[in-house]
């Protein structure tokens, strides 16, 4: 991004081509949380509106659905370790949240390689569902404190069960922003899929909700461009 040491990556998946109708300027989307289909996504949606998408509350006179995962990974309490959590959980406790590290940092990779390094070990994190679904996401049971921000365990026994098993099988670290989507339109049969993986990263400590933003924005640019 100008002016930032945000940067973004976009990954378009096998199976998913945009229709070339398609402008964000164009047509109504309804949002579906992917992994929680009767979730709404209120402040998912503000952001999304800040960059042109035009997202209705009403499913009937949308012309697309849109399916989301979208998740920043935070630091806990263990081993410099973190795990992703849900955007709109994030959102809804904006002030509260800590700067995190940054993701990015000098080596050998290049940041987009360091970002898809990262956003394999979310969705391996997810025992087997689908990758796109990153079904271990957080989005309920859990605060943040501490001057790290550091994770306290949540009171929901699956919270606690869902952070041991991505504990003893990866080493995701904190500071990736995922905003994934599929989307099909809000009528007939065999609808053509559509849908791109968007990440965001940054080489200087950042606030959660800027890595958000930087993705939706990347993401909100190449489908108006398409």
């Amino acid at each position: 991004m100008a002016e930032s040491n945000i940067h973004t990556l976009v990954h378009k998946e096998t199976i998913t081509l945009f229709p070339v109708d398609y402008r964000i300027s164009r047509h109504a989307i309804f949002l579906i949380n992917r992994n929680n289909i009767d979730s709404p996504l209120p402040l998912l949606s503000e952001i999304m509106r800040s960059k042109g998408f035009k997202v209705t509350t009403d499913q009937e006179k949308a012309d697309y659905i849109m399916r989301i995962t979208s998740y920043v990974t935070m630091p806990t309490n263990k081993n410099d370790q973190a795990l992703p959590y849900s955007a709109e959980f994030l959102l809804s406790m904006r002030e509260k949240l800590p700067v995190i590290k940054p993701l990015l940092v000098q080596s050998g990779d290049s940041p987009g390689e360091q970002m898809k390094a990262t956003a394999k070990l979310v969705h391996n994190s997810n025992q087997g569902i689908l990758g796109s679904d990153a079904s271990n996401i957080i989005s309920l049971g859990s605060t943040f404190g501490g001057g790290a921000g550091g994770l306290i365990a949540g009171a929901a026994a699956s919270v606690i069960d869902t952070t041991a098993s991505i504990f003893s099988r990866n080493s995701i670290r904190e500071g990736l922003a995922g905003f994934e989507f599929s989307m099909t339109k809000n009528s007939g049969f065999l609808n053509q899929v559509s849908g791109l993986n968007v990440y965001a990263a940054s080489a200087t400590p950042e606030k959660p909700e800027a890595l958000l933003d930087a993705a939706i924005g990347r993401a909100a640019a190449e489908m108006e461009r398409d």
